[in-house]
């Protein structure tokens, strides 16, 4: 068996919009703020922020709860799909969300003293 899987612990860099695709299949995107587990050469922590796509319940329920700031943890896939754009055949790889819980004991912390914890410390 094959598989594709994700886990980020970050921050909502914005509150989460409930988009609809047809008539009735509720989605959003959200961007997901990951600080990195290390400090760069200014003794500072650099951060990423990945593009998350949740569909149906789990976009309803992120849309009601979450808002700008929380700290969210999201477990998902990583999907691929190859487009055409002028003639050019490019890959591009999107992160969907599948789950995603609310973590207050790191929301709490700085992002200097979230390294090295675990979800039930």
């Amino acid at each position: 068996m094959d598989l594709s899987q994700i886990i980020l612990i970050g921050t909502l860099e914005s509150d989460p919009k409930k988009l609809m695709k047809n008539s009735n299949e509720f989605y959003s995107k959200i961007d997901v703020k990951v600080y990195r587990p290390f400090k760069d050469d200014n003794s500072t922590y650099r951060f990423d922020i990945f593009e998350v796509k949740l569909w149906r319940g789990v976009a309803e329920d992120l849309c009601y709860v979450g808002q700008k700031g929380c700290t969210v943890v999201i477990t998902g896939r990583i999907e691929t799909r190859r487009i055409r754009k002028n003639g050019i055949e490019i890959t591009t790889v999107e992160i969907i969300g599948e789950k995603v819980s609310f973590d207050p004991i790191i929301a709490q912390r700085e992002p200097s003293k979230r390294d090295g914890i675990k979800a039930n410390d």
